[in-house]
């Protein structure tokens, strides 16, 4: 350790962009104070961020909130700013070591105005589109290192087991295989590594990509009853079997973020076996473990008590950097405390800086710590008038749901209109908040889509990022079923499956149960009975047809398709196609366990004559993958030849419905072999 001075020389080691990361790491390590590597350790909020605490304290990174931050109008231009005049700053320090800005980007850049906002994490596992997952992984670190920002807490590999926990729709499936395969996004977020790259070692392909964290490690889906930051009781060899799977699949991920919750009683945040032994020993991570927001204050009871035991515990058990984020000087005092006294040893300190500083130079924040501004102009906010352009089409036309909006049920009769589209699900929530123990539709949701249907064939879009109990009256008078879970930016890919210009191709990615008493399930268990099961879906092609009306009455005399109509007409294909994804890794072993499950639900034995089904779909447009979403569909009725007109939906004209011709089939996708990276 050298006496503190000024580093100007650009001949040293570590400034030199042709020496090796770990020889640069070394080389600056052995400069550093003790002070100097404490403040790399600390991650602090932006809102109390400034160019003096950065130099006073030595910070090694900035935060936003996982919530609404600063103006909320903010284009990505004005965060990098922000985040550039913090970097000044940090440069201006005795060693010039840059700050690294993280922010929660989990499907999208969801945090600044203008970004585009992929499909929630449920939706995109529905898909089992591992191509897709990296091409927005790419999508989302173009806008993030757009705004001036270098890391991402995402993605989140939960694999969740119960749909009560508030945090399920940020899971991509319950079934293990399927979140692993989904890794694939890390790959698009970092870009992918050269063959040859040491596994466990963090990699960023350039600066065009970003530092990708996978949380919360681990088990925090598998808690009990699906309570949020709960307990998961499992054995060791079931924890890694089916939740710490997905991060051994994605090792060259260069942070891990552990969880709030806890495995068997003892809390995440201060458990060194799975920390540090299994983690970083067993499995050989080399990348940062940050904790979570505020994760130290959480590990006392009270929350905030003992907090110097808590500084103790967590960093010797493991965890490198510290998202304070407001309490940095308490912590910043607390640790250089516990080392002074022999509590933390200077080698633990040392290997949480080395592994701080191989994500910066990984990075490349040596050689450009400053943001991109020729990257803006991907940027969605510069067509963001056209996107809010689409949300307010989309939320007039579901509004009115086909129908007039001063008279609910009004002075029409039903043969005005050839269905009605109504959209219900549940009102907005994050995390604990969201925690349920009966999840179901919100706002009567369900009486709504009964009294619509009651008066007109009417199709249901469900909004939802899990699995609800389902009204069993209304399931039985709606004539389709569209589970769009959370879709994206703009609402185009619902109307466009419902219409027929996508097949909807994708699987369940979680059980559909029955009621809650039957939670949580397991596709293994004799006693497996859901409503829909894991893995149900649908093969189908595109024709057009005539959808027979709930009582068998003929259609009406068809009027002359409107121009519009002809244009977007799409030919019929000669056979049913199934998503490639699925069929490109599909193995007999799991059709025939999905078989089985299949066999095992009732709902897929024909009711009177009237099939039950499920089928979802993922969409790409315009050259680029923008996911708007991921549907499912319940077909009561048959259908047969001819056609069928609808008025009076979405933007009021009349237009040709096309409904899939259905081959019933439930498929998944074994696990990938993935490289290091993904």
């Amino acid at each position: 350790m050298t006496d503190a001075g000024e580093v100007t020389a650009m001949d040293c080691v570590y400034k030199n962009p042709n020496e090796g990361v770990e020889d640069r790491i070394q080389d600056l390590l052995q400069r550093m104070t003790v002070e100097e590597k404490i403040g790399q350790m600390t991650q602090i909020h932006r809102a109390v961020s400034s160019a003096a605490i950065i130099k006073d304290f030595f910070i090694g990174s900035v935060c936003n909130s996982a919530g609404k931050s600063g103006n909320k109008d903010a284009l990505s231009e004005d965060w990098a700013e922000m985040i550039d005049g913090f970097q000044t700053a940090a440069l201006e320090t005795r060693l010039a070591i840059p700050i690294i800005y993280g922010l929660d980007a989990v499907h999208g850049n969801n945090k600044f105005y203008g970004t585009t906002i992929f499909s929630h994490n449920i939706g995109l596992g529905a898909t089992r589109d591992y191509d897709l997952a990296r091409i927005i992984g790419s999508a989302t670190a173009l806008e993030v290192r757009a705004s001036g920002a270098h890391w991402v807490f995402a993605p989140c590999v939960a694999v969740c087991k119960d749909p009560r926990w508030g945090r399920c729709l940020e899971s991509y499936s319950e079934d293990t295989d399927v979140v692993c395969n989904m890794t694939s996004i890390v790959s698009g977020l970092q870009g992918p590594p050269p063959e040859g790259h040491p596994a466990g070692f963090p990699f960023l392909a350039g600066r065009n990509n970003v530092v990708a964290c996978a949380k919360h490690f681990v088990g925090d889906g598998g808690t009990e009853m699906g309570k949020n930051e709960g307990d998961t009781i499992a054995s060791y060899e079931d924890l890694e079997r089916i939740h710490m799977a997905p991060y051994l699949n994605c090792l060259a991920v260069s942070a891990v973020m552990p969880s709030y919750s806890r495995w068997n009683g003892r809390k995440l945040h201060g458990d060194r076996f799975l920390m540090t032994e299994i983690l970083k020993d067993k499995f050989g991570f080399k990348g940062c473990l940050v904790s979570d927001w505020s994760g130290i204050e959480k590990m006392g009871e009270p929350r905030g008590s003992n907090y110097r035991e808590c500084v103790e515990a967590a960093i010797n058990t493991g965890i490198d950097m510290v998202m304070v984020p407001y309490r940095y000087e308490k912590f910043i005092n607390e640790l250089t405390s516990l080392v002074k006294d022999g509590k933390i040893l200077m080698s633990r300190i040392d290997d949480a800086v080395e592994r701080i500083l191989r994500l910066k130079f990984t990075a490349g924040l040596f050689e450009h710590p400053f943001s991109d501004i020729s990257l803006l102009k991907f940027v969605g906010c510069k067509c963001r008038h056209n996107c809010l352009g689409c949300r307010q089409s989309n939320r007039r036309s579901r509004n009115k749901s086909g129908l007039r909006e001063d008279s609910f049920g009004g002075d029409f009769s039903n043969e005005d209109f050839s269905y009605a589209i109504v959209a219900v699900g549940e009102a907005p929530y994050a995390e604990s908040r969201g925690d349920d123990p009966e999840p179901s539709i919100h706002f009567d949701g369900d009486s709504i889509v009964r009294l619509v249907a009651e008066k007109i064939p009417t199709v249901a879009i469900l909004m939802t990022g899990r699995p609800l109990v389902l009204d069993m009256t209304m399931l039985e008078k709606v004539e389709a079923l569209v589970a769009a879970w959370l879709p994206g930016t703009e609402g185009d890919g619902i109307a466009d499956s419902v219409f027929g210009d996508y097949d909807f191709t994708g699987k369940l990615p979680m059980s559909w149960f029955r009621e809650t008493e039957q939670l949580p399930m397991n596709p293994e268990a004799d006693s497996y009975d859901p409503l829909f099961p894991l893995g149900f879906g649908l093969k189908s092609t595109k024709r057009e047809v005539q959808v027979c009306h709930r009582r068998g009455d003929p259609p009406r005399e068809r009027t002359a398709p409107s121009r519009r109509e002809t244009e977007t007409r799409i030919p019929p294909r000669e056979t049913p196609t199934a998503s490639s994804s699925s069929e490109d890794h599909e193995t007999e072993a799991e059709s025939s366990r999905f078989r089985e499950n299949e066999a095992k639900s009732s709902r897929f034995r024909d009711r009177n004559g009237e099939s039950s089904r499920f089928h979802e779909v993922s969409q790409s447009r315009r050259g680029f993958t923008r996911s708007h979403g991921v549907f499912e569909v319940s077909i009561k009725h048959g259908v047969a030849e001819g056609e069928k007109e609808r008025s009076g939906v979405l933007e009021g004209e009349k237009r040709r419905l096309l409904v899939s011709e259905i081959d019933a089939s439930n498929e998944t996708c074994p696990r990938r072999s993935v490289s290091s990276s993904a």
